[in-house]
């Protein structure tokens, strides 16, 4: 957000909206590079959920590891 910020040549301290700035700069229906990188962690959660028990790419994600005794 601070790139399209600067680009449009506004500062946090006049307080607009990042919504506005978006508008100003024409990107309001594009989404975030954070809506990108979360919607392909979902993805990819959703292929490991979906793999054989036995790979060990399952059993490394799902391992909880135990508490240990000498607390």
């Amino acid at each position: 957000m601070d790139v399209l910020r600067r680009s449009a040549r506004k500062s946090r301290m006049e307080r607009i909206k990042n919504e506005y700035i978006k508008e100003i700069m024409g990107v309001k229906g594009v989404p975030d590079i954070t809506d990108i990188i979360e919607t392909k962690r979902l993805q990819w959660y959703g292929h490991v959920k979906r793999m054989p028990e036995e790979r060990i790419l399952k059993l490394i994600m799902e391992w909880k590891p135990q508490l240990s005794k000498f607390r």
